[in-house]
């Protein structure tokens, strides 16, 4: 593709592409061993709104599909936030090798984690704060959601401290250091 410039720019336009997509980088090791957990991934039944997820805790992200019902992160374990997109509902976990999936029609109000480009560690995931590490060979989008409309937020980044503005669904997007300490506090 690079025998002559309009192959090069078209090359060199689709990896800008790519680089402003919500891509979440890992090495082809990292992807084998996601494949695996994924291929060895139990779910069992409890019931209509109950459901246990079984895997190594490789696999963090579960795709169901769309339905009125979302996780109740309060009565869930190992659960740290979802995203509906599309006619998927996309659940996050915290990589324990059993969660608790309770899906609820009205979860309570709750800090959740919607979206990261990066990997990401919670140490403290509670109603209205969390702290957490990312990491990423590149800068990280990380988005948290369940929050109040148009909140101050206290977050600290790598210890230094700033205010930031939910959006008004209640949505707050940060982009992070490649690597980031973090706490959130409303």
């Amino acid at each position: 593709s690079g025998d002559n410039l309009a192959s090069l720019n078209a090359l060199t336009r689709l990896f800008e592409w790519a680089l402003k997509q919500e891509l979440h980088s890992i090495t082809a090791s990292d992807y084998a061993r996601l494949v695996r957990d994924a291929r060895a991934t139990r779910v069992f039944r409890q019931s209509d709104t109950r459901w246990t997820l079984v895997n190594s805790g490789a696999l963090r992200t579960f795709r169901l599909p769309k339905s009125a019902l979302v996780p109740d992160l309060a009565a869930s374990r190992g659960v740290t936030g979802w995203r509906v997109s599309g006619d998927a509902l996309y659940v996050h976990t915290d990589g324990s090798p059993r969660v608790e999936l309770v899906l609820t029609e009205r979860p309570g109000a709750h800090l959740r984690l919607e979206a990261s480009t990066g990997e990401i560690q919670f140490s403290k995931l509670a109603a209205r704060e969390a702290a957490f590490t990312v990491r990423d060979v590149r800068a990280c989008q990380v988005t948290l959601a369940g929050l109040p409309a148009r909140a101050t937020a206290s977050i600290t980044v790598n210890g230094r401290t700033s205010s930031w503005q939910t959006d008004a669904g209640g949505t707050l997007k940060m982009e992070l250091p490649g690597e980031a300490k973090v706490e959130v506090r409303l």
